[in-house]
Order: C-alpha cells, then structure tokens, then sequence
C-alpha cells in the first residue's frame, strides 16, 4: 500500500470556507433583493455624483434607472396583484365554497389531445 492517500471528490488543498460551518445561513446571491439593491446603489451614487459628461456613466445610470423600474414592477406584481389573487381565491375556501375556476386553470386539454370515445 503506497503511504500517499487518495482523497475523494478530486480536490487538493484544504477544504474552502463556508457558511454553514460557522453557524450562519447560505445566503443566495441571485436573487431579487440583491439584485434590486445593487441597481438602487448604482442609481443614487449616480445622482449624487452630479453631472458628468461622462457617456460611459450616462449609459450606467440609464441602465440602473431601468434596473429600478424593473424592481419597482416586480413588487407592484407581487404584493398588489398576485396577492389580490390569492386573497380573492382563498374567500370562497373559507366560507367553504368551491373557488370559481374562471381565473386559475389547472389543465388544459387541446382538441388535438382528445381521443374519440370507444
């Protein structure tokens, strides 16, 4: 038996640090409140910033001004409407109704799909 060990998983080295090892949650980058941060971040140091005949700076702003848009439609989405929705759906539950099914659709069966009666 050679005196040099294999190690799994292919790595060398000391395993990397992580998060869950020193107690705190893993936290995920990509996602909507990180993202909507770092355009709103972007937009006011582009304000404070003042003028600048900069066109590479312009575009940058402009691009966080849409980023912010973007943001601000996805809470309205969120919080207004698809939460207007649940609300409306969840009524009927509670009263012990059957939901109306003119909003939700669970299945949709095209003609096509259809196999005739035996």
């Amino acid at each position: 038996m050679s005196s040099k060990r294999r190690r799994r998983g292919g790595t060398s080295g000391p395993a990397p640090f992580s998060a869950r090892s020193a107690g705190m949650p893993r936290w995920r980058w990509r996602t909507f409140p990180v993202f909507f941060a770092f355009v709103l971040g972007l937009l006011v140091a582009g304000i404070v910033n003042g003028e600048q005949n900069n066109e590479f700076a312009w575009i940058v702003q402009l691009l966080a001004l849409l980023g912010v848009g973007y943001g601000l439609v996805h809470l309205f989405v969120t919080n207004v409407i698809v939460a207007g929705r649940v609300r409306r759906r969840e009524r009927p539950i509670a009263r012990g109704e059957q939901p109306p099914d003119d909003e939700w659709v669970d299945e949709v069966v095209h003609p096509d799909d259809e196999r005739p009666a035996p």
